[in-house]
């Protein structure tokens, strides 16, 4: 019932925390921590789930790590500028929930996504375009070095570029706008 505004403060208190006996509040890429160093040490005991652990993410409150877990590589880049709403949290940084990818995908989760402004109800909806979208399955408005292609199947042959990002890509996925196919 005591909150801490460092980790470290309560670094003594870890095995017992794994006990599941306390409720801790822990601030993670917010004012009080830049860099998730400060709580990589607990990473294995919190992402096992097995205690209620109270961790603020980007605003959002979560009342168990194991939910953002997969986030804890991530939260100190800002490689990527997307507009991702996950669980009603809303993120700046699609790298942010890139990870959480499998559960999302899995559709164990009633996820709002906001790709690019548009509107996902859940992300198992986009997970799978990737395969689809090469094949040329579904019509793709792709822009690839200033040419407008139609459908996907055009520029299938760049899949392993887009991907890696070499390549600045305006497509449009479903109606969603992206700059770069990575995302």
């Amino acid at each position: 019932g005591t909150q801490y505004s460092n980790w470290k403060y309560i670094k003594s208190l870890h095995k017992h925390l794994a006990s599941g006996s306390y409720t801790v509040g822990v601030t993670v890429q917010g004012t009080q921590y830049s860099n998730s160093k400060y709580v990589k040490s607990l990473h294995k005991h919190l992402a096992s789930g097995s205690y209620t652990v109270g961790a603020t993410v980007q605003g959002t409150q979560y009342s168990n790590w194991k939910y953002v877990k997969s986030l804890h590589n991530h939260l100190v880049s800002d490689s990527y500028t997307v507009g991702a709403t996950v669980q009603g949290t809303q993120y700046s940084n699609w790298k942010y929930v890139k990870s959480p990818h499998k559960y999302l995908a899995s559709g164990s989760y009633t996820v709002g996504a906001t790709v690019q402004g548009t509107q996902y109800s859940n992300w198992k909806y986009v997970k799978s375009l990737n395969k689809p979208l090469a094949s040329g399955s579904y019509t793709v408005g792709a822009t690839v070095q200033g040419t407008q292609y139609s459908k996907w199947k055009y520029v299938k042959s760049l899949h392993k570029y887009l991907a890696s990002g070499s390549y600045t890509v305006g497509a449009t996925v479903q109606g969603t706008q992206y700059s770069n196919w990575k995302y």
